[in-house]
């Protein structure tokens, strides 16, 4: 037996499936053999057998330096041309007097997809999962987005190695409901059957191997030094088994350029996929959080109508910090002197070091990021200052108003996990707002 998967060529507008080579000959298919072409249309399938009162003849060629011809099976016709369609692969199975050609299982796959998406955006709702799913803030967005858009999503399930993250999304989330499967792992270890197929397939792999200053803490030069870096391979596998016909990707900037997402990149885009991507802020996000993020989304190739660079902007609903705030009443024990982290400042700028605390007031416009750690009170992350030179974290419900995420999403969170949460998510309009754009996909 030999198993070739062979590309579809072109003659004359005209597809062609050239076969050659001396397995051929083992098989029985030798110079001026005669078989028949029996077409399976349903099944995708094309039978080449061997017989005397075949209408077909093996032709062949003589390679240099040998005596006898090499067998080729040309097949180019108006009925080759039907059965390949689209496809540009085909999957040739030659054994003892008899060459199977089937289409490529990955053409298959795009054209299964395909179809089903059609059929699904047709009648208004879509499915949906969400792989490192954390608190789901991500889900909610792209579920309200494309609602907006008229097309209502159903997410079938989330994947998070965080037990705690996923049970705030099964207790506040208003895209998540009870047939919604939850499952607490890493991505890699999956099983194929874990996940069903869905038609959007959303993603937010681990950032902290691509950002500068998780490099710096953790010492590496370079993101694929990480063990964690293999939530690519994961990704990947899991790409194969759910089949979506859209991939929506965030992560740090410094992602976009890196060695793992290239490979992602190139391998999703052999799969079958078109590839745009971009940088979206905190105007696209509608926030006064300055949280920049690399997006790209991934549509089938036979998909039309998305173009990432119209993605417009969230209604910003605050125009400043002190439209964000709780009451005073709530929050007048927070400030403190933090005489600790002020000498830390002097220490660090004598020690040549450029960092600083980041005072922010009232009727400030913007804040830098809240990261994931906020609530350990670092020197370096956006704090309130008042009048007194007392300063204060802000809190979970202020941090969410900054981001535009809603606050029923981490309803019931303490302040470290609340801050883990939303530190490590999306802003709120960016995920919307592809949402919007993916609704009139077809």
């Amino acid at each position: 037996m030999q198993i070739v998967y062979s590309k579809v060529s072109e003659k004359s507008e005209t597809k062609r499936i050239w076969i050659e080579g001396g397995r051929l000959a083992k098989a029985g298919f030798v110079f001026g053999e005669a078989y028949t072409v029996i077409y399976d249309h349903n099944k995708k399938q094309i039978k080449l057998e061997l017989g005397l009162f075949g209408d077909r003849r093996v032709s062949g060629r003589k390679r240099m330096g040998e005596d006898h011809k090499t067998p080729i099976v040309d097949l180019c016709s108006s009925e080759i041309t039907k059965f390949v369609g689209s496809t540009k692969k085909v999957k040739l199975t030659i054994t003892d007097g008899c060459i199977l050609i089937e289409w490529h299982h990955e053409c298959q796959k795009r054209l299964s997809r395909e179809s089903l998406f059609k059929e699904h955006i047709q009648k208004g709702e879509v499915s949906t999962g969400t792989l490192c799913a954390g608190g789901g803030i991500s889900t909610a967005a792209l579920h309200d987005g494309l609602l907006e858009g008229g097309i209502t999503s159903k997410t079938k399930w989330c994947v998070d190695i965080n037990l705690r993250y996923l049970e705030v999304a099964d207790r506040n989330n208003h895209a998540i409901d009870d047939d919604t499967k939850l499952v607490v792992a890493s991505i890699e270890e999956l099983a194929n059957d874990d996940l069903e197929p869905v038609d959007i397939l959303n993603v937010s792999l681990p950032c902290d191997v691509h950002a500068k200053c998780a490099k710096a803490k953790k010492g590496l030069k370079v993101a694929e030094e990480d063990s964690d870096i293999t939530a690519i391979v994961g990704l990947l596998s899991r790409v194969r088994c759910v089949n979506p016909s859209v991939i929506v990707s965030e992560n740090v900037i410094e992602a976009k350029d890196s060695a793992s997402y290239m490979i992602i990149k190139a391998e999703i885009t052999r799969l079958g996929y078109r590839i745009q991507e971009t940088i979206l802020n905190e105007v696209v996000g509608g926030s006064i959080e300055e949280r920049k993020r690399y997006w790209f989304v991934a549509v089938s190739n036979g998909l039309e109508n998305f173009d990432i660079s119209q993605a417009m902007n969230y209604p910003r609903i605050y125009s400043d910090v002190n439209e964000c705030l709780e009451s005073d009443a709530v929050t007048e024990s927070l400030f403190k002197d933090n005489q600790g982290l002020k000498d830390k400042e002097v220490s660090d700028l004598a020690n040549g070091k450029s960092f600083r605390m980041q005072f922010i007031e009232r009727d400030a416009k913007s804040v830098g990021v809240m990261g994931k750690g906020y609530n350990r009170n670092r020197s370096t992350e956006p704090r309130l200052v008042r009048g007194d030179g007392k300063s204060r974290l802000f809190t979970v419900l202020e941090a969410c108003r900054m981001r535009l995420i809603p606050e029923n999403l981490i309803k019931g969170c303490l302040p470290t996990l609340g801050h883990e949460i939303t530190g490590q998510s999306i802003l709120y309009g960016h995920a919307w707002s592809l949402g919007m754009l993916l609704s009139s996909v077809r």
